[in-house]
């Protein structure tokens, strides 16, 4: 499990930083091509989740397998 998780754990507080600040200047730019740059940073941040789900698997795909007598 710890293998897995700790793939997971990559940059989490700069992950959750940098959504909410891009959320925040959502909310408080009027700019549309501002809304839509800090929308791209955002959905960017939330995308990062899967390569980190996939190596999360492999690694503890591996841990398992080497366990295997």
């Amino acid at each position: 499990m710890k293998a897995g998780l700790g793939e997971l754990n990559r940059a989490p507080y700069l992950r959750v930083g940098l959504f909410n600040a891009a959320l925040l200047a959502w909310l408080a730019v009027g700019n549309s091509y501002a809304r839509i740059a800090f929308s791209f940073v955002a959905f960017g941040v939330l995308a990062a989740f899967i390569p980190l789900l996939a190596r999360a698997v492999k690694a503890q795909v591996a841990v398992i397998k080497s366990r295997r007598p």
